[in-house]
């Protein structure tokens, strides 16, 4: 009666924005979803919209943040808080001109890693790709 209104949150694997979608919030939440042949990559608030072909996708990661820092921003440090791991899921693609990027999205939970896995193998995303020598 005197509560919030709950916003309706999209469908997909939750995670947390922390880099690779220009415009999207650091440490916002994301939704990602395959639909068709696209990864939807959706935020509440504001409400947007990422696509990605899966064509694209060339690799899915798993990484500590530590390491993910160290790597990409040689700073191997963390930010979570309460001894709690976080862990960098990191999805390797190509962009329209060719050269390769990445999206960094964290969580606490391996599972939400193996959904991504699953939701990407199911579209064929991370099969074998074909390499022409």
């Amino acid at each position: 009666m005197f509560g919030k209104k709950k916003l309706d949150l999209p469908a997909g694997v939750r995670l947390w924005h922390y880099e690779g979608v220009p415009q999207f919030p650091t440490n916002g939440p994301a939704f990602l979803n395959v639909e068709g042949a696209d990864l939807l990559i959706r935020t509440v608030q504001p409400d947007s919209v990422a696509k990605l072909p899966t064509d694209r996708i060339t690799g899915l990661d798993w990484l500590q943040e530590t390491h993910y820092m160290g790597r990409f921003h040689n700073c191997p440090s963390s930010t979570a808080k309460a001894n709690a791991e976080k862990w960098i899921v990191m999805i390797n693609y190509a962009t329209k001109e060719g050269s390769p990027a990445h999206m960094a999205f964290w969580t606490l939970r391996r599972k939400d890693y193996d959904d991504v896995e699953g939701m990407l193998k199911g579209v064929n995303a991370l099969g074998s790709k074909e390499i022409s020598l």
